[in-house]
């Protein structure tokens, strides 16, 4: 038995009430095949069985199209398990009414949202089928959580509707005093168009995020801006630091799966429906054998040492080598470069810097 794994679910597999355009699955309402009770069990059952604390994340598509009764079933199968369970919903939260709050509070579950902070960024790629934007529905979401005294936070897409925008995006975050994080846009899986139309480069996105940092440094009102937080933590404590996050203690595969309505077991929400980076299926396989998949031991060689370049990078201890996600998204080989790799080193760099120039000033005026 191990210590700790993370376990996201998508009970209703890629299944979503929304189109967004930058989303890395698919998902269309259509879509929707909610997990069976019997698959539920067996993945809860044997994740207790194979660690003492389970952090499970519901995702999507849109989890909460999976309705409470079945949010009801799974907090009474983990009650009745071994393992510490701790529950998290990453959701759009357009569905997020009264009784869907209730639920939440009650059974002490986390939620985050994802919102592009300004109404009309937000609306441009966020919207339901028919185009229309889903901002005022997300908000009245956040609004109905905090009224029963649930803290949340939110993740931002940086896209191609935000560059030169990204600063007003900070202003709305912190009107809204909500914490938040910023994801540079990777890859649509909707169609090329789409990737064409909200593509940002790693300058783009190194570049908003050191004005970003800027301003939030020295910002004593602002909310949790987790992401410039992970970039200098990751810079003093290293990234292997990172409770969660990549590359958790060396590797996040040694600690994370994802599981798909039907059982069948990726390495990541990225992965879902790629037949070589299917793990097994949790009716059929255990876990000891899902992590030892031969996918998945190649992810795990991922080091500063087999990826080239990172042996001599004077970051690689806050990196860790980037993403072995990302890398195999774009590359199709797990030990290849973190296409972000020039946007990190210039975001460490400016920090570093930056740092470097407020210790030296620190200096000049106790030597005054």
């Amino acid at each position: 038995m191990v210590g700790k794994i993370k376990v996201t679910i998508k009970p209703v597999g890629d299944g979503c009430n929304l189109a967004c355009e930058h989303c890395y699955v698919a998902g269309e309402p259509k879509k929707v095949k909610r997990m069976t009770e019997d698959t539920l069990a067996r993945l809860l059952e044997k994740s207790a069985d194979y660690a003492n604390k389970v952090e499970v994340i519901w995702h999507g598509g849109e989890p909460l199209l999976a309705g409470i009764p079945f949010f009801k079933k799974a907090m009474k199968l983990q009650a009745e398990l071994p393992a510490d369970f701790h529950n998290f919903i990453q959701s759009n939260f357009t569905l997020l009414n009264d009784e869907w709050v209730d639920f939440i509070v009650e059974n002490g579950i986390e939620a985050g949202t994802s919102l592009d902070g300004v109404p009309d960024i937000h609306n441009a790629v966020r919207h339901y089928a028919d185009g229309r934007g889903s901002y005022e529905q997300v908000i009245a979401g956040i609004e109905r959580l905090r009224s029963k005294g649930k803290n949340t936070g939110a993740i931002a897409t940086f896209t191609r509707y935000m560059v030169g925008r990204h600063m007003e995006v900070y202003d709305a975050f912190k009107e809204l005093n909500l914490w938040w994080q910023l994801n540079p846009m990777l890859k649509s899986a909707r169609n090329d168009l789409a990737n064409k139309r909200l593509f940002i480069t790693p300058q783009e996105y190194a570049d908003a995020m050191i004005e970003l940092i800027d301003k939030y440094l020295f910002d004593d009102e602002a909310p949790v801006f987790d992401t410039a937080d992970k970039y200098i933590r990751r810079l003093i404590f290293g990234a292997k630091s990172e409770k969660i996050g990549y590359c958790p203690k060396g590797s996040c595969q040694d600690t994370n799966i994802v599981v798909d309505a039907n059982g069948d077991v990726y390495p990541c929400v990225r992965f879902s429906e790629m037949p070589e980076a299917n793990l097994g299926n949790v009716n059929n396989d255990s876990m000891e054998d899902i992590f030892r998949h031969p996918f998945k031991e190649r992810m795990k060689l991922r080091s500063i040492e087999t990826v080239e370049g990172c042996k001599e990078c004077e970051y690689r201890k806050a990196c860790n080598t980037g993403c072995s996600q990302i890398a195999y998204w774009y590359n199709g080989d797990q030990l290849a470069k973190d296409p972000l790799c020039p946007a990190y080193k210039k975001i460490y760099g400016h920090i570093v810097e930056t740092v470097t120039k407020l210790k030296k000033g620190v200096i000049k005026c106790q030597q005054q």
